[in-house]
């Protein structure tokens, strides 16, 4: 990874932090023991990864009195992760808006970060819920659409309701 790159990502934090050229993120000096006081020394670091992302290594310390074990947090990590995720199912999303099928989305990411059309589905109906669909007033003519997709041997059934002025979706249920 560049180090610029992550520096940017980093500076919601205090001059108390460093990332070294070794790649861990630790504090400059290491911190005292919550539970006798004394100076923590540098004890290694703790690898997280998350496929297809990337990775990164926390600083663990260890108390020379007590021995008892810290490890830097890792909420930036955990927001990074939230954020690049919430991008993608915005792209979902319009991607859906757009008709593109499960799988062609999962075909298009395989270059940007490969997911499997299961998990683009799982993660598309996730933010479905939390979406803003603005009220359907004055609906006057009525229109429907039936499809009858099939998965292997299984037939399914697609009804679909639509304002018949505006083309809106109403409601639709597989």
């Amino acid at each position: 990874m560049h180090q610029g790159d992550l520096l940017s990502t980093f500076s919601r934090y205090s001059n108390d932090f460093e990332y070294t050229p070794d790649g861990i993120f630790r504090r400059a000096v290491p911190p005292f023991c919550p539970s006798c006081g004394a100076q923590m020394t540098c004890n290694g670091y703790n690898k997280y990864t998350k496929e297809g992302l990337g990775s990164i290594k926390i600083g663990r310390y260890r108390c020379p009195s007590c021995g008892k074990s810290l490890e830097e947090g890792r909420g930036f990590w955990e927001e990074l992760k939230e954020d690049i995720f919430g991008v993608l199912e915005q792209i979902y999303q319009r991607m859906r808006v757009h008709h593109v099928s499960y799988r062609g989305i999962s075909w298009i990411f395989d270059i940007i970060l490969p997911k499997g059309k299961d998990t683009i589905y799982r993660a598309f109906n996730g933010t479905v819920d939390s979406t803003f669909t603005p009220p359907v007033e004055d609906i006057q003519i009525v229109l429907y659409d039936e499809q009858h997709p099939k998965n292997g041997r299984t037939q399914k059934y697609r009804l679909t309701l639509l304002d018949g002025v505006t083309g809106r979706v109403i409601a639709e249920e597989l």
